[in-house]
C-alpha cells in the first residue's frame, strides 16, 4: 500500500455519519457514506475530530496550509483512479487507536486496518 501523503484541505460544514451537521475540518473531510461504514465497520471507536490532534500539531497544519485536520488523508491508494480514505479513529473507551483504510469499490468501502 502507498505511503499515506494526503491530507485534505477542505473545511467546511458537512454531515456526519449520524446525520448530525458539524462545523470540525475532520468531519467535514470524510464523506458520510465513508463515515457511516466505518461507524458500522467498527463500532468501538468513533470518527476523529481535529480536536483529537495535540494543538500545537494542529496549529502547526494550519499556518503551513492546511486545515487542521491530521487524522484524515484522502488519496489513491491503490492505484485504480478511486480516490481512498485513511482515517484514524478513536476508541469510544481505552486507549488505543486504530488506523483505518477505506478502500473504494463500486457500491462500498474495503477496509483494512494499519499495524501499530
Amino acid at each position: 500500500m502507498r505511503v499515506l501523503t494526503a491530507i485534505v484541505l477542505a473545511i467546511a460544514f458537512s454531515v456526519a455519519a449520524d446525520g448530525q451537521a458539524v462545523a470540525d475540518a475532520c468531519r467535514a473531510t470524510i464523506p458520510s457514506s465513508v463515515g457511516r461504514a466505518l461507524s458500522q465497520r467498527f463500532p468501538a471507536y468513533r470518527l476523529p475530530f481535529v480536536t483529537d490532534s495535540l494543538d500545537e500539531d494542529t496549529a502547526f497544519d494550519r499556518n503551513n496550509g492546511g486545515n487542521g485536520c491530521l487524522l484524515v488523508a484522502r488519496a489513491d491508494f491503490d492505484g485504480d483512479n478511486q480516490k481512498d480514505f485513511a482515517v484514524g479513529l478513536t476508541p469510544k473507551s481505552g486507549n488505543v487507536p486504530l488506523v483505518a483504510v477505506a478502500l473504494s469499490r463500486k457500491n462500498e468501502w474495503l477496509f483494512s486496518t494499519v499495524k501499530s
